[in-house]
């Protein structure tokens, strides 16, 4: 789920990154902001994630990266190594994570051609984000002025 927002408008925010300039600081701001965002959809979808071994609710976490247009990108995901070192092993087998969430289409079979049948999609990412939106735009929104304003005070000398 792709959630794409910009601020406009907001008279302080614009003033913060006005003092601080083009090279001021607001990326590092602005990623520190996007990682505090993704503390209650992480907390909601390990709550919401299926107990099976445990490793999946472990493996879970947030990556931040940069996009080539200037952007920054929060994701929630579980890595193939974090997954390994959680006890899951998944060679071989898909991307156990993207099957738990969509589901599987028609009957799998196992190796000896027994039918082992469809998995349900069970959703508990996009739920999670579901649940938790207004949340991540506060806590984004907080972590983001707080930043700037430290940056700014920084700037000035205090």
């Amino acid at each position: 789920m792709n959630v794409k927002f910009s601020l406009k408008g907001d008279k302080e925010i614009k003033a913060l990154m006005d003092e601080l300039g083009h090279r001021g600081g607001t990326t590092a701001a602005m990623r520190a902001a996007v990682r505090k965002g993704l503390d209650s959809p992480l907390k909601r979808a390990k709550a919401l994630v299926p107990k099976d071994t445990g490793a999946l609710r472990k493996a879970l976490g947030k990556i931040i990266s940069r996009q080539r247009s200037g952007g920054i990108v929060g994701k929630i995901m579980p890595t193939r190594a974090r997954l390994q070192k959680y006890g899951k092993n998944i060679e071989g087998k898909g991307y156990y994570p993207a099957v738990l969430e969509f589901g599987t289409v028609g009957e799998r079979h196992h190796k000896s051609g027994k039918s082992t049948g469809a998995i349900a999609p069970l959703g508990f990412m996009r739920r999670s984000f579901d649940a938790t939106v207004q949340q991540q735009f506060r806590d984004f929104d907080a972590k983001f002025r707080g930043e700037l304003r430290k940056k700014v005070a920084k700037k000035r000398g205090r």
